[in-house]
This record gives structure tokens, sequence and C-alpha cells, in this order.
């Protein structure tokens, strides 16, 4: 074949070339191919995360309100019957103590709602930078294609001037 690629020439040729060597080949496939088993869950957890329903809202009031209902309350009403006596939980200022307490109560749930938010509004942001980015890995063409030109054999470089050659005998000119 060499001996004909000689005498005739090669046509233009591709070659792929791989990007990776074999041992990141292989990572980058476990890598997709377990992002591939758990993309399902983690779209269904992205997208709770920006649209603000990640965690529910009780998991997180449960334990202030328990707090509240077993702690503050009864730590006030102890509060109040030991400086004023058996009826003071009667008075319009135990009352306000425990309107004081549940608006403070209020005020806090509300800022950690706010908080927790704003937290998992930037989780979800930073799980969509981290898809892209596996995303971008999975879309990355695995070779690069390399083409080698056509290369001119020996009869190819002589047929011009042996053409010439014979166009100049009929013309005359030899």
């Amino acid at each position: 074949m060499a001996f004909m690629d000689f005498l005739f020439g090669k046509g233009e040729r591709t070659q792929q070339l791989p990007r990776f060597t074999g041992q990141q080949q292989r990572a980058l496939s476990g890598i997709l191919s377990g992002a591939q088993q758990q993309l399902p869950q983690g779209l269904d957890f992205l997208s709770q995360l920006l649209s603000g329903g990640g965690v529910s809202e009780e998991t997180f009031e449960r334990p202030a309100i328990r707090q509240f209902s077993e702690q503050i309350i009864p730590g006030i009403a102890e509060r109040f019957t030991g400086a004023f006596g058996p009826g003071s939980q009667q008075s319009s200022a135990f009352g306000q103590q425990l309107g004081q307490a549940g608006a403070g109560l209020a005020e806090a749930l509300a800022a950690q709602r706010s908080q927790r938010g704003v937290q998992q509004q930037q989780l979800g942001l930073q799980g969509l930078g981290q898809l892209q980015a596996l995303l971008g890995a999975g879309l990355t063409p695995q070779f690069d294609t390399r083409i080698q030109g056509a290369q001119q054999g020996l009869l190819g470089t002589l047929a011009p001037g042996a053409s010439q050659l014979g166009l100049l005998k009929l013309l005359g000119g030899f």
C-alpha cells in the first residue's frame, strides 16, 4: 500500500484523537453515570428550593412553638404567680406579657422564614451552577478531529510537467 501511496498519493483523511487519558475517561464516565441516576431526584429538589418549598415550615417552626408553649408561657405564669399571687394570671398585665412574648415568637419565626428563604434560593442557585458544570462536562466532546490534507504522489507531481512536454511536442516545439 505504501508504494501505491507513493505513486498515486493519498486523499484527505480525518483522524479522531482522544481528549482524555483512559483514567480521566473512566472517572468522567463514573461521575456522569452516577449523576444520571440521581438526576430526577436532584431536579425535583432544585425545583423545590428555587420555588421556596424546599423544607416545610413546620419542620423548623414546631420546636420554637413547642418551646413557647412548654417553657415560656409556664415561665411567665410562674413569675406572675410568685410575684403577685394565684389570681395574678387574670390580670391585664399577664395578658400583655403573654402578648409580647407571642409577638416576639411571631417576629422570630418570620425572620427565620425570611432567612431560610434566602438560604434556599442560594442553595438552589449553587445547585444549578453545579448542574451546569456537570452537564458541561458531559457534553464536552470526547475526541478532537484532525484533518490531514491530501498528499500528491509521484505521478501527480510528474503529470503537469509531462503534459506540458506533450503539448510542446504537439505544437512542434521539440
